[in-house]
């Protein structure tokens, strides 16, 4: 086994700050996909994150707003995140945000 990454991926983090104080974070990773006939990349957003103090007020969809606009303008093709079935309020923002259901992701606990 080699510690070689098959493919291009870069790391992402935007942070959102108000009146000089922390709001919240996205982190991404843009990844260049499996290379069949010609290279493109995708977004993949792993975390939204904005503090207690700052929710509600739209924080959230700024910093996914600007990481989509942002990686849109380097070619990314594909925007996808993974949220946990119980969270309704991420569900929301990304639907708001135009993301479908495409896939089911099923795990269990190894005992």
């Amino acid at each position: 086994m080699t510690d070689s990454k098959p493919y291009d991926e870069e790391r992402i983090i935007l942070v959102a700050v108000e009146d000089g104080e922390f709001a919240g974070f996205v982190y991404a990773k843009r990844e260049q996909t499996v290379p069949t006939f010609q290279r493109s990349y995708d977004l993949h957003v792993i975390e939204v994150y904005v503090r207690e103090a700052s929710r509600q007020q739209g924080v959230a969809s700024e910093l996914l707003a600007a990481v989509e606009s942002r990686e849109k303008a380097r070619e990314c093709e594909w925007a996808s995140v993974v949220v946990h079935v119980d969270n309704h309020t991420a569900q929301s923002l990304y639907e708001d945000h135009g993301f479908d259901v495409k896939r089911k992701f099923f795990a269990k606990r190894l005992e």
